[in-house]
């Protein structure tokens, strides 16, 4: 009897350690792309554009997938995409979960429409949305997105939109919706629908909420609790404060010395409680600052090249946002415009019909404001100067060497000027005549040698 309740025993323990992993997956079924008989989520699968990993539970797309899905399963799930994957479908939502899920991804953007009566989103438990989602959401139905509990967390971006006549976006139908993200959450609301709906409370504690709805009484249903982030309803700020970039907010190329023209950034501010403190957290060029009424100016005092300068507005109850602005690179105070003349843009000797060798007489000038620009007068004929600075050109008279007038014209304004005297040498007149002269040399050599032979003979 001992031996038979010990081998019993062994028995148990080695079942228990012997047992296949499988067994603690999830249980139940995943109908994938329209699948009746749906797949054992006890075991690891795969199929076009997806796969199920058993272990960790999670279902994995990519951008080849395309149909509904649909987790029949007791357990909490998650899903995971990557690319851009587009879930379209009718009559049936594009993903639906009986328990939980915590939908993942990066990369691109996972879009979800459902039409005919269905929402795109929905869950018998909790939906959560976070890690580098990015999810647009469409649906005709009475809400878009529907869960016991709706969180949208991380860095996750969403974009709700409902195309029915009364449809709500975000509706959470026992529990609280949450959104505490880096990201921005766009929802729209159509007729009587709410853009954000719970049973219990609204939670806003980070991000970017903008809301779209018939009125702003169907922007939220309770009121919102808010800790933190921007609420903007209808184009307009409620909770939070706003701070938007402007073009206009950044700083031009200057020059040492020289003032630049006053920027004034409180425009971009929404929202918050007035009166607005500006600051600016990372350095802007030096001897220039903002003041506490956002008031860009000030004389440059050190060359430095472009750069970015983080802005920050606090209201009267300390919220605060922040935006970056470029400023130009600073250059050094330009000295007078000078053209120094150096025997390298003296043009050499040259002939009829033969190209000279450029010369570039650019290299001398310095200060001034660029760009210049380069004029001539009293070169050889066929012999220019382009805008430049560029001498080139194929001399086309013959004649004597002399001296050339260079003058160069910075940008400023007015403009300065600076001139330079060079040389060059004669123009020759091309080879041809002398072929003449030379024949008549050989002809006469050879008459005095056939003369030296005739006289020897004799």
């Amino acid at each position: 009897m001992k031996n038979r309740i010990l081998g019993l025993a062994v028995f148990v323990v080695l079942a228990v350690f012997l047992m296949p992993m499988a067994a603690f997956a999830a249980g139940g079924t995943l109908h994938i792309d329209g699948d009746p008989l749906g797949v054992n989520l006890a075991a690891n699968q795969s199929g076009p554009g997806w796969s199920w990993d058993a272990g960790s539970e999670t279902l994995t797309l990519n951008s080849a997938y395309h149909g509904s899905i649909d987790f029949s399963t007791a357990d909490p799930v998650k899903l995971d995409y990557s690319g851009n994957v587009t879930i379209d479908v009718a009559g049936f939502q594009a993903i639906w979960c009986n328990s939980d899920i915590t939908i993942t991804g990066s990369g691109g953007i996972l879009t979800l429409k459902a039409s005919g009566g269905w929402e795109a989103l929905a869950a018998g438990g909790s939906v959560t949305i976070g890690g580098d989602a990015d999810i647009y959401a469409e649906s005709d139905d009475s809400s878009v997105i529907k869960a016991d509990t709706v969180t949208i967390g991380g860095n996750a971006s969403v974009q709700v939109v409902g195309t029915g006549a009364n449809t709500s976006g975000i509706y959470a139908d026992t529990g609280n919706v949450t959104i505490n993200t880096t990201g921005v959450v766009h929802v729209t609301a159509t007729g009587a629908g709410n853009a954000l709906e719970a049973d219990s409370n609204i939670n806003i504690m980070k991000g970017t909420v903008d809301l779209t709805a018939a009125d702003d009484a169907h922007a939220y249903d309770p009121l919102p609790t808010y800790t933190g982030g921007v609420v903007i309803v209808n184009g307009a700020v409620k909770y939070g404060i706003l701070f938007t970039h402007d073009p206009a907010y950044d700083i031009p190329t200057s020059v040492v010395g020289t003032p630049i023209a006053y920027i004034d950034v409180s425009g971009g501010v929404e929202g918050g409680t007035p009166p607005y403190t500006f600051t600016a957290t990372t350095a802007l060029p030096a001897g220039i600052t903002i003041s506490a009424a956002g008031i860009i100016s000030g004389t440059p005092t050190t060359a430095v090249p472009a750069g970015t300068a983080i802005i920050k507005v606090t209201d009267s109850t300390a919220k605060t946002a922040s935006i970056f602005i470029n400023y130009g690179a600073v250059s050094a105070i330009a000295g007078p415009l000078t053209f120094t003349h150096s025997p390298a843009f003296d043009i050499p000797a040259s002939t009829v019909g033969t190209a000279i060798v450029s010369i570039n007489v650019a290299l001398g000038v310095s200060g001034g404001t660029p760009p210049y620009t380069f004029t001539a007068t009293g070169l050889p004929a066929g012999v220019a100067i382009s805008a430049a600075g560029v001498i080139s050109g194929t001399p086309t008279t013959a004649g004597a060497a002399g001296t050339a007038t260079i003058t160069v014209t910075d940008s400023d304004t007015p403009a300065d000027t600076d001139s330079i005297t060079i040389s060059y040498g004669a123009v020759s007149e091309g080879g041809g005549g002398g072929g003449c002269d030379a024949g008549g040399g050989v002809f006469a050599l050879g008459l005095i040698l056939f003369l030296a032979v005739k006289k020897r003979r004799v």
